[in-house]
């Protein structure tokens, strides 16, 4: 059984767990879901995964179908399936964007989501992505200000993302970069500025990841959604969030 294969069994795709913390390659990674309201199960399209496509390749994907209830799982779990299967018969970041848009379209004409994906490889510590009309990851590292990755140009997928472009971007992670990725749940609030809630978001990461503490991604998860949902009960919207750590690889 491959590295791959272990991890696919850990996250099925019938359902969400709440919280994951795993190590793949040097990347230390904590997934947190929380679904809207007290449910016990979740019925909604966020949704976070992780998969090692090789040795030197690793493919991290956080995405939101439009919608709640058992239709909104159900196209999840179809997107979900599909990005695996784009990630593994390779193409880079954006080519795998640009045929998640076109199965959206031909899947169903209500299928709307956003998705945001990237390929890292830790021999050079690079990693590629590309996003259809999903918030920005922020990224901090070496002690830096937190700041946005490049905004989705491209729009959420089933409205022709292929047509318009879809652009990949690079970033070379130093040991002890931080990346935290996540859904609109996490930062829109109903009366509430995007922009103050995204500034908060970077200013608690700020605090989190001081390079002389080297916390821990889970304490870092828990931090940032102790702070943005304080009371996982009254929350308007489903929040996935998926934290990311670059880890000194052993000598």
């Amino acid at each position: 059984m491959t590295d791959t294969d272990e991890w696919v069994q850990q996250i099925p795709l019938q359902a969400l767990p709440e919280q994951v913390a795993t190590t793949i390659a040097d990347l230390a990674f904590a997934g947190r879901y929380i679904p809207a309201g007290p449910n016990e199960e979740p019925i909604a399209g966020d949704f976070y995964d992780l998969l090692r496509l090789d040795d030197d390749l690793v493919a991290v994907v956080v995405g939101d179908v439009a919608g709640h209830g058992e239709t909104a799982l159900a196209r999840m779990r179809q997107l979900r399936a599909a990005t695996r299967a784009y990630a593994i018969q390779g193409g880079g970041a954006g080519s795998v964007i640009a045929r998640l848009d076109r199965f959206c379209a031909r899947l169903d004409a209500e299928a709307i989501a956003t998705i945001w994906y990237g390929e890292y490889r830790p021999s050079s510590g690079t990693l590629t992505y590309a996003s259809a009309g999903h918030p920005p990851p922020v990224l901090t590292s070496h002690g830096g200000r937190t700041r946005l990755l490049h905004e989705a140009v491209a729009p959420p997928l089933g409205v022709d993302a292929s047509e318009r472009g879809v652009q990949e971007h690079s970033e070379v992670l130093p040991v002890g970069a931080v990346l935290v990725a996540y859904s609109d749940g996490l930062v829109e609030r109903r009366g509430t500025d995007v922009d103050r809630q995204l500034a908060l978001l970077r200013e608690v990461v700020d605090e989190a990841c001081d390079p002389t503490t080297g916390e821990p991604a889970q304490e870092t998860a828990a931090r940032i959604l102790d702070t943005l949902v304080p009371d996982p009960d009254l929350a308007e919207d489903d929040v996935c969030l998926l934290v990311i750590r670059r880890e000194p690889r052993p000598a």
